[in-house]
């Protein structure tokens, strides 16, 4: 017989019931990302950040006149779908383990300036944290 879930399986869990397929966690401690701003820094009591992850729907690359110049609006349903469900995850955490969530989208904002207007930075590098909770592996 299977004792309570922790905290972590049940994240998992109600990530993957609201449609991420797959779900990773990283301690806040073990982050790096060299050239990103400290995730603190939107969020001063963070611990962790968890990484959802979306399948493209398979009909976007068929289309015939498939080019890179449209395939982010073909593409645009996986991010839809990644802040609502990252939305309702948060809600979800907040609710049930009663602290601070922070939304951190897969694309904007980012910080330009002078020194990085060739290469824009994210909030959080997503490819670092994706790769660091073991999603890529």
């Amino acid at each position: 017989m299977r004792g309570k879930p922790t905290m972590k399986e049940r994240i998992r869990d109600k990530g993957k019931d609201l449609g991420a397929d797959l779900v990773g966690f990283l301690n806040l401690k073990e982050y790096n990302s060299p050239r990103s701003p400290d995730p603190h820094r939107y969020l001063s009591t963070a611990k962790s950040i968890i990484v959802l992850a979306f399948k493209p729907l398979a009909g976007a690359y068929h289309y015939q006149e498939n080019t890179w110049s449209k395939m982010p609006s073909y593409l645009y349903s996986v991010e839809a779908a990644g802040i609502t469900a990252a939305y309702h995850l948060a809600r979800f955490m907040e609710r049930e383990y009663g602290g601070e969530s922070f939304l951190v989208q897969a694309h904007r904002p980012f910080e330009i300036d002078e020194e990085t207007f060739r290469s824009p930075i994210g909030g959080v590098s997503l490819r670092h944290a994706a790769v660091q909770s073991g999603l890529a592996v």
